[in-house]
């Protein structure tokens, strides 16, 4: 969901240009002149691909932070938590996504040669940016799906889906030719020192919270570490993240007890042990709150063993 931060916001201010959505893929082009964040990081189970057209963002990836300019793109793959904020004080930006689903993209892109819906996105996400060559073959291909997605045409899905795939295999073959890249590989930023004094920060700390999530964490002493207030690393946390440290660490733990759960035979109380919940009613209870199921239910019904 995405949040408009402005006292008097106008339909000028604010414009989708495009929204459409075919079965399988929904694509969505927006300019904005007004200061906004996304409300709470979020994350779904469809790929994202994002394309900056014109402005400027921050969008962070579940514990890096990528600077997207004009010509770039990223790729988000599923189950990950994202969130774009604005660099600066210049809100406008012109972005086009989209979001594929796991159906029919799986079976077409094993057709290609690829493994499959999962491992792609594994493999591609990150951010790169396209020289003017390319960006015009992606300007070109972005608008033909448009148009085909909003005709009559009795096979219009299919050539959609054609041209969305098309779309995908450019970025593939692009982040193939650059190699991966963050916002540390962007030269000459003007926005370098807010970068390395704030979000640089989140990032470690995102990164901490990863690879101890199985561990009893303190913001005090997570502060101590550091070396931030505890008042001021838990706002620039939210800030950059759209999640509080605690909702932040619960999401790490919720989804890797999703991952012990079906592909383990590990039991609930020592998956709650594992994980760091430690209280294996407390972890019943939460992890219900987050998936709609009980562990158990859970591992019913996505067990791949």
């Amino acid at each position: 969901m995405i949040t408009v931060q402005n006292d008097s916001p106008d339909t000028a201010s604010v414009r989708t240009l495009y929204s459409e959505t075919i079965p399988g893929l929904f694509v969505e082009e927006v300019l904005r002149r007004v200061h906004f964040s996304m409300q709470g990081g979020h994350f779904h189970e469809s790929i994202e691909l994002y394309f900056l057209l014109d402005g400027a963002r921050y969008y962070f990836v579940e514990q890096e932070t990528f600077l997207l300019r004009p010509r770039t793109a990223i790729l988000i793959r599923p189950g990950l938590i994202h969130q774009t904020s604005m660099p600066g004080d210049v809100p406008e930006h012109h972005r086009l996504l989209l979001q594929y689903e796991k159906e029919p993209y799986d079976r077409v892109l094993r057709d290609l040669g690829y493994e499959g819906f999962e491992a792609f996105a594994g493999q591609y996400g990150t951010a790169v940016t396209f020289d003017e060559a390319e960006w015009d073959e992606i300007l070109r291909l972005l608008s033909q799906l448009k148009t085909v997605i909003g005709s009559h045409s009795s096979h219009k899905n299919a050539t959609a889906h054609l041209l969305s795939l098309a779309l995908l295999v450019h970025f593939a073959q692009r982040v193939d030719e650059a190699g991966r890249s963050n916002w540390k590989s962007v030269p000459d930023s003007p926005l370098a020192a807010e970068k390395d004094s704030i979000y640089s920060r989140v990032d470690a700390i995102a990164q901490y919270l990863q690879q101890n999530s199985s561990s009893q964490i303190r913001l005090d002493e997570l502060a101590e570490r550091f070396y931030l207030s505890k008042a001021y690393m838990t706002r620039i946390f939210r800030r950059v993240t759209g999640f509080s440290i605690i909702d932040y660490l619960t999401f790490v733990r919720v989804r890797r007890a999703q991952e012990l759960l079906t592909h383990s035979d590990t039991d609930i109380t020592s998956i709650s042990d594992m994980t760091g919940f430690g209280n294996v009613t407390y972890f019943e209870r939460v992890f219900r709150q987050k998936t709609a199921l009980t562990p158990l239910q859970y591992r019913r019904r996505y067990r791949k063993m």
